[in-house]
Parts: C-alpha cells; structure tokens; sequence
C-alpha cells in the first residue's frame, strides 16, 4: 500500500516536472494572418470608411498585428501622407480569431494604385508572415483622366536623336476639373529609367512646353509623358527614341 503511494507521488512529480518544463520552453512557432478583405485589385473610394477583415492564429498567444496603407510609387499630384498607418500596434488576444479594423481614408487623399499591407507576432515577439495586396483608390469627387495631344513627337515610328540633345516635348493638357502636374520619364529597354522631369501645370486646360535630354549612350528608349489632375488620376503617352 505505502508503495503504491509512493509510485502515485513520483508519478505526480513527474507530471507537475513536464508541465514545467513545457511552460518554459520557448515558442518558435510565428503566427498565422490572412486578409479576407479587401482582396487584390478592389477599388476603394477616399472619403469612406474601409474594412480590414483578418484571420489570425498562433500555437499559443496573439498579441497585435498591423495594418499599413501606402501608395505604390510616388504620386506625380495630390495630398498622400506616406506612409498612411491605417492600424499599427491593434491588440489582440487567443489562439484563434477574426478581426475587422475600420478605417477612415480622408477624402483629399491622391488616385492610383496603393498597398495594403498587414502582419502581426505573437505574446513572444515571433513575427507572423507578412501580406501585401494591390488596391486602386479613386477619387469619387472626380474620377476622370486628364487628355494629353502632344504635338512634337512621332506616334508611329521611333524618334531620333543624338546623344544629350534636346528632346522638345510640346502639347496640351485638359481635365474636366483642374490639372496637377506633367512628368517626364526615359526608360532603356530593359525597364530602367534614366531621366526623369516634373513640372506643374494648373487650370482645365494648358499648353505645355518642355525640353528633356537625351541619354548620352546610344540605343533604344521610351519617353513616357504623365499628365496628372489635382487628384492624381493619371493619362500617359509613350513613344519610342532611338538615340545615335
């Protein structure tokens, strides 16, 4: 009988040692975020109120996660704070749960194209995966795209010019409202852009005038011209340079 008791207390001990040691042993495990909503290439009006819905999960304990909204590549006109924290340090508790973080995107915020990006960590600062999905915001006071006639370049057939000369970039711009800004960008062939020039334009309609250079190597280019309204609704041309 006493033996048998004995047995009962080390196997207890035992238990209470494994629980132990279980407790204290670090957890490597990072946790798990999925974003539900809103999915890549939705289009989000600014001025609204916008859902970020998530899935999390961890082996043991969340603790926050985060969540990011900024413009993809830097806008040619309108107001973008960069970058715009939607929701950074949300607290969060369990294993297991669903969220919906609501956010406000103010209503002066520039068109185009935007990133959302979310991730979390857990009770023991293990990072989670990291998410990111393009989503074009529009302005819902104007959504439509300025006009650009250029009337110095070839439409058709590649433009020729020698190395570092003046690339005359003539035109007019119009918009519905009220334009922002005309950008100026050679790119080789490969997608590197070389050279690039900004000027502001205002009023509905203007007429531009512009000289770029030419690369300093020989080959084969774009020159991409952008034209911007006040919100960042975006109108490009590209024509094809050959320079020798």
């Amino acid at each position: 009988m006493r033996s048998g008791k004995i047995i009962l207390i080390f196997s207890l001990l035992a238990t209470l040692l494994l629980q132990a040691a279980s407790c204290t042993e670090k957890d490597a495990a990072p946790p798990v975020i999925s974003l539900l909503s809103p999915q890549p290439g939705d289009t989000l009006l600014t001025g609204q109120q916008t859902g970020a819905v998530l899935e999390l999960r961890d082996n043991r304990e969340l603790l926050q996660y985060t969540v990011i909204m900024r413009i993809k590549n830097d806008p040619i006109a309108g107001n973008v704070m960069e970058p715009y924290l939607a929701g950074k340090g949300v607290a969060i508790f369990g294993q297991e749960l669903r969220d919906t973080f609501w956010f406000d995107i103010p209503k002066e915020r520039a068109a185009g194209v935007y990133l959302i990006q979310a991730s979390a960590i857990d009770l023991a600062a293990n990072p989670s995966n990291e998410i990111e999905i393009e989503i074009l915001l529009r302005n819902p006071m104007d959504t439509k795209n300025p006009v650009i006639e250029v009337s110095s370049l070839n439409d058709s057939g590649s433009n020729v010019y020698a190395p570092n000369a003046g690339i005359q970039i003539e035109g007019t711009a119009t918009d519905n409202r009220e334009l922002g800004a005309l950008r100026l960008e050679i790119f080789k062939a490969n997608g590197e852009r070389v050279s690039v020039l900004d000027m502001s334009l205002s009023g509905n309609k203007k007429a531009f005038a512009s000289t770029i250079a030419a690369p300093a190597e020989a080959g084969h280019y774009n020159l991409v011209l952008t034209v911007a309204d006040n919100v960042n609704n975006l109108t490009s041309r590209t024509y094809a340079l050959q320079v020798q």
